[in-house]
């Protein structure tokens, strides 16, 4: 005697494409057999079975040939008919539906939109609930909402993380949960140098200041900011340098810089992730020079030594004594 054993595979519903990868054996020990052709459609029945009990294994085959994590269905008493009694619980598996390798991802923007696929199988195709729960801390979940179709759309927020799985119940209140998948915050600190309301020359006395750029420092709140200064392309005498803060007058002095000289120095950021800074080149007093210029390129790094930014400004200042 022999039976056929029809399977029914609720999801996904195969589209164009789209096929499962099916092998079965007999229970408990038997060795596995392909099923062929791949089934195009989500019922297909494996025939000519002894009467004995079989399990099969069950991958869908996406259009770009990749595979999905396995289903096990378990068949029926032997014979095809019955099962009425079977207590087998369901089995239910989820992924990305871009059908990403690792389960978890990560969003940088303010919020994310991402499809989930549930791929559920039940001995006895009696699946009569399906839920896609959601957990903040992979430790307490909740329901989200019930699920009617085999694609499921998930939004969140930040900086908040989300896990998901699904939960299927069949109609002898047998259940099974899922994988989990996962969504993390990441961010992301843009941190620049900014360049704003450059004041221009004027004429100053003997060993005044010359000219005034005002730039803005944008990092991480209350980052201590790493910064080199190096002097190129001088025109003129030697001079002096400082950079005044938005809380801190003369925060950085350079005394008698040369052409080619570099200077090290840190500024704190405030609880915005910003500091102001104005930044003044002053001639050292009645050096018989009357005019000088140079341009001063400031590079910022981060803690690990990591270049952020690199900015060229040039200076200029004038004086009115002749000595």
């Amino acid at each position: 005697m022999s039976f056929n054993w029809e399977i029914k595979v609720a999801n996904p519903v195969l589209i164009d494409g789209m096929s499962f990868r099916v092998r079965y054996k007999k229970k408990p020990n038997g060795s596995w057999l392909d099923f062929l052709p791949n089934p195009t459609t989500n019922i297909f029945t494996i025939t000519n079975l002894d009467e004995e009990e079989y399990t099969a294994e069950i991958k869908t085959v996406c259009a770009d040939g990749t595979l999905s994590t396995p289903s096990f269905l378990d068949s029926p008493c032997y014979g095809g008919g019955g099962g009425g009694d079977d207590d087998t619980p369901p089995l239910v598996n989820i992924h990305w539906t871009d059908m990403s390798s690792s389960p978890d991802k990560e969003y940088t923007t303010d919020n994310f939109n991402l499809n989930i696929a549930i791929n559920a199988t039940d001995a006895e195709n009696d699946i009569v609930l399906t839920e896609l729960e959601v957990s903040s801390n992979n430790v307490n979940w909740s329901v989200q909402s019930a699920i009617t179709n085999q694609i499921v759309q998930v939004v969140g927020t930040k900086p908040t993380s989300y896990y998901y799985r699904v939960k299927v119940t069949d109609s002898k209140n047998n259940t099974a949960t899922s994988n989990i998948l996962s969504v993390k915050y990441k961010e992301v600190i843009v941190r620049d140098l900014q360049i704003t309301n450059i004041q221009g020359v004027y004429p100053a006395t003997c060993g005044n200041e010359g000219e005034e750029i005002n730039f803005d420092i944008i990092g991480k709140p209350n980052e201590i900011v790493k910064f080199q200064m190096k002097c190129i392309e001088v025109v003129g005498h030697n001079f002096n340098f400082v950079i005044n803060t938005d809380t801190v007058a003369s925060a950085f002095t350079w005394g008698t810089v040369q052409n080619g000289a570099t200077k090290d120095g840190t500024l704190t950021l405030n609880s915005q992730g910003k500091i102001g800074c104005n930044a003044k080149m002053c001639l050292r007093p009645c050096l018989n020079e009357a005019y000088s210029t140079a341009t001063i390129e400031f590079t910022l790094y981060n803690s690990d030594g990591i270049t952020l930014s690199n900015q060229k400004l040039r200076f200029n200042a004038y004086q009115d004594c002749n000595i």
